[in-house]
C-alpha cells in the first residue's frame, strides 16, 4: 500500500471523526444512530425557562426540510460574570465617605534635575493619594544630583510628614540582572560607565540612540521598581512623572459631548462598541458620585470604596504653558501680592481636548505574581506591564476618557524656569534660540481655551494637613531660593527680549 493512499484514508478517517463530533455537539447523542434515516427526530438542547425546561422538545420534520440552525447560548465566563458582579456593585455606591482608617499609596519616579517640579510634585500627592512610599530612580545625566538630594532630605528629616522614600541614585542597582531586552528585541550591554548600550548604532551622539537608551533604562526601572513595592506588600503604585498631578475624574456632561462617538476608539483600543458602553456607564456610576477636592477626600478612600481593575489606565488632561498669577491663590499667597515663584498647578488653567491618547496607569501590585513583574513584561512607561493591563495599541498608550475614573493633569511645559533645568535632557537644544523655539514647541494652542480648576483646592488641604511651619520649609522657601537661581540662569541664557517675549505670549491677564 502506497503511502499516499495511507495519508488519504487517514484524511478520510479524522474528517470522520470532526463530522460526528460536531454533529453530536449540534444534535445531541440520540440522533446519532438515524440522523441519515430520516424517521428519528433530532434534540434541540437549547431549553426554555419554566418547568417544561425538564424536557427536550422535540421538533418534528419533514424527511426535505433543512435542518434548523441551533442558537446555544455561551455560558457566562468567569471573568464577564465577575464584570457583571462588579458593575452592580459600582451601580449601588450612593456616596463616598471618609474612611478610619486610610491606606498609604506608593510611587515610582525615574527623574533627571527637576527640582522645581519635585518641589511640587511631592507635596500634593502626599496629600491627595496620600503618598507614603517613593522610589526614586536618578537618571545617570542628572548634572546636578545633590540638588536633589536635598529636596528628598527635606521630606526625610520634616517631622510633620512621614513619607518613606527610597533613593536609587546608582542604576546597577536595577541593571545587573538584565541580559537581554526582548520589550526591544534587540541585544545590548553595559559599557564601563554602566549606561545601556544599544549596538546598532555607531554614531553614540545621535538623538535616536539616546533615546532608546532613556527609554530602556526608565522601562527596566519600572519593573525592578513595581518589584520592590510587591515584596514589600503593597497594593496600589502609580508612575507619574514630576509634570503630571493625579486627580478624580469629574464628570461634566458638556465638556464630553465631543467623545460622545466612540468609534475612534473600537479599533485602536480593541473595544466593541458594546463593550464601550459598557465600560463608560459602569464608571459614570462611579464618576458622578466623586468628591471634589474641597472635601478632602483621598484617592486610597476612593480605591478602598469602589471596585476596580487591577490596571487602571489613566488618561492625560494636557495643560498649555499660557499662565496667569491671580491676586490670591489660597495658601500659597500672602493675599497682598504673588509669591516669588509659580506653580503649575495654580497658575496654568487651559487644557486640549479630552481624548486620551496619553496614558500612564494605577497598578495593584499586591493582585500580581512575581513572575509578572519583570522587565519582559514592559511595553513602555505608559504600559508597564503587558501581563497585568493588557494590550494597549500600537504604542503602548492610549483609553478612552469617559470610562476613566482618573486623570492625570499635564503640565507639558511648565515653567520656563523648570523647563531650563533639565540642559542635558537629550531633547534639548543649546542656543538660546533653539531652546525657546523647543519650550514654544511644548506648548499648544488652546483653540477651545477650556479652563480646569479642579487642581486649586490641593494647597489649602496641604497647609491643614501639615501646618503653616512645614509648608514654608517643604514648598514656599526651596521653591523660592531655586526660582531665584534660575532668574540668574535665565537672564545669562536669553535677553531681555527673549524674556519679554516669553511673557507676551504666555501670561494671560
Amino acid at each position: 500500500m502506497s503511502s499516499s493512499y495511507v495519508f488519504l484514508l487517514c484524511i478520510v478517517f479524522v474528517g470522520g471523526l470532526f463530522m460526528a463530533q460536531l454533529h453530536y455537539r449540534t444534535f445531541g447523542s440520540d440522533s446519532l444512530g438515524a440522523a441519515g434515516a430520516g424517521n428519528v427526530p433530532p434534540v434541540n438542547r437549547h431549553y426554555s425557562s419554566g418547568p417544561e425546561a425538564l424536557a427536550p422538545r422535540i421538533v418534528k420534520l419533514s424527511s426535505s426540510a433543512p435542518l434548523p440552525l441551533v442558537n446555544v447560548p455561551a455560558a457566562e465566563g468567569a471573568h464577564e460574570k465577575k464584570l457583571r458582579e462588579r458593575a452592580a456593585q459600582n451601580a449601588k455606591l450612593a456616596e463616598f465617605h471618609p474612611l478610619e482608617q486610610v491606606k498609604g499609596m506608593s510611587s515610582c519616579l525615574f527623574i533627571m534635575d527637576d527640582t522645581i517640579r519635585l518641589l511640587e510634585w511631592l507635596p500634593y500627592h502626599y496629600t491627595v493619594l496620600p503618598l507614603e512610599y517613593l522610589i526614586v530612580g536618578i537618571d545617570p545625566h542628572s548634572q546636578n544630583v545633590p540638588r536633589l538630594l536635598q529636596v528628598l532630605d527635606l521630606w526625610k528629616k520634616n517631622t510633620a510628614v512621614t513619607m518613606n522614600i527610597t533613593i536609587w541614585d546608582d542604576d546597577q542597582l536595577y541593571l545587573k540582572d538584565v541580559p537581554y531586552d526582548k520589550a526591544w528585541k534587540r541585544k545590548y550591554w553595559l559599557d564601563k560607565d554602566h549606561r545601556v548600550m544599544n549596538p546598532f548604532h555607531n554614531n553614540k551622539t545621535t538623538l535616536e540612540y539616546k533615546s532608546q537608551e532613556h527609554k530602556r533604562r526608565q522601562n527596566i526601572f519600572t519593573a525592578a521598581c513595581f518589584k520592590e513595592h510587591h515584596l514589600a506588600g503593597r497594593d496600589w503604585v502609580m508612575n507619574l512623572d514630576t509634570d503630571e498631578f493625579l486627580i478624580p475624574n469629574y464628570y461634566d456632561n458638556a465638556d464630553e459631548k465631543e467623545q460622545a462617538n466612540a468609534s475612534s476608539f473600537l479599533i485602536h483600543y480593541a473595544k466593541t462598541e458594546e463593550g464601550m458602553k459598557r465600560d463608560r456607564q459602569e464608571a459614570l456610576d462611579i464618576r458622578e458620585h466623586l468628591p471634589p477636592l474641597t472635601q478632602r477626600m483621598t484617592i486610597s478612600e476612593l480605591l478602598q470604596q469602589a471596585q476596580m481593575d487591577r490596571c487602571l489606565k489613566i488618561p492625560a488632561l494636557n495643560f498649555t504653558a499660557e499662565y496667569r498669577v491671580p491676586s490670591s491663590t489660597g495658601a500659597a499667597a500672602d493675599h497682598d501680592s504673588p509669591p516669588p515663584f509659580r506653580l503649575s498647578t495654580l497658575s496654568q488653567t487651559r487644557t486640549g481636548p479630552k481624548e486620551g491618547r496619553t496614558t500612564k496607569v494605577l497598578l495593584d501590585v499586591s493582585r500580581a505574581q512575581l513572575n509578572y513583574l519583570v522587565w519582559e513584561k514592559v511595553v513602555n512607561v505608559h504600559n508597564p506591564n503587558k501581563r497585568m493591563c493588557g494590550w494597549n495599541g500600537v504604542i503602548g498608550s492610549g483609553t478612552d476618557y469617559i470610562s476613566s475614573v482618573f486623570r492625570y493633569h499635564h503640565y507639558v511645559a511648565g515653567t520656563l524656569e523648570s523647563y531650563l533645568e533639565r540642559s542635558k535632557d537629550y531633547r534639548r537644544r543649546e542656543s538660546s534660540k533653539e531652546l525657546l523655539e523647543h519650550y514654544f514647541a511644548r506648548t499648544f494652542e488652546s483653540e477651545e481655551k477650556q479652563e480646569n480648576t479642579d487642581i486649586f483646592p490641593w494647597i489649602d488641604w496641604f497647609e491643614a494637613k501639615v501646618g503653616k511651619e512645614a509648608v514654608k520649609e517643604l514648598l514656599y522657601d526651596p521653591l523660592a531660593k531655586r526660582y531665584a537661581d534660575m532668574q540668574t540662569e535665565l537672564r545669562s541664557k536669553l535677553s531681555p527680549l527673549d524674556l519679554a517675549q516669553v511673557e507676551a505670549q504666555l501670561r494671560l491677564k
